[in-house]
């Protein structure tokens, strides 16, 4: 069965690229896109944190730019773990691996998945963050 979306884009390869970079740029919340952003400029950069503090680090981040916890705390681990889940299974279904995981034969960000990221940090709204 085929989304509105995906019958859109089937047949149309630059529609099909355009709809995925589109949909990791900005993939819903203003908080899931601000992971992306992060996340895509870490991977570009060859920046990306362990994944042993990777968690914490997008959780500070949230919490700089002023998100917060249905209690007013600070943004916590435990709710970016989710969103970074989702985006890096949507990397590797594309053929991006995660840093942690290119040290493993074989395992590289191929030049396409480069420039795929380049093209998805590049989308509106999707600014390098530093």
């Amino acid at each position: 069965m085929l989304t509105p979306a995906g019958r859109k884009t089937v047949d149309d390869a630059g529609a099909l690229w355009d709809h995925i970079t589109d949909c990791l740029a900005k993939p819903g919340t203003a908080a899931e896109t601000l992971v992306s952003a992060v996340m895509v400029t870490w991977l570009v950069e060859d920046a990306m944190p362990p994944s042993t503090v990777r968690d914490r680090a997008l959780a500070d981040i949230l919490t700089v730019e002023g998100f917060r916890m249905a209690d007013g705390g600070p943004v916590t681990e435990d709710s970016t773990w989710e969103t970074g889940r989702r985006l890096r299974r949507a990397l590797q279904c594309l053929n991006i691996p995660e840093p942690d995981r290119l040290g493993l034969p074989g395992r590289r960000i191929s030049e396409a998945g480069f420039k795929f990221l380049l093209v998805v940090r590049r989308r509106k709204g999707h600014q390098p963050i530093g």
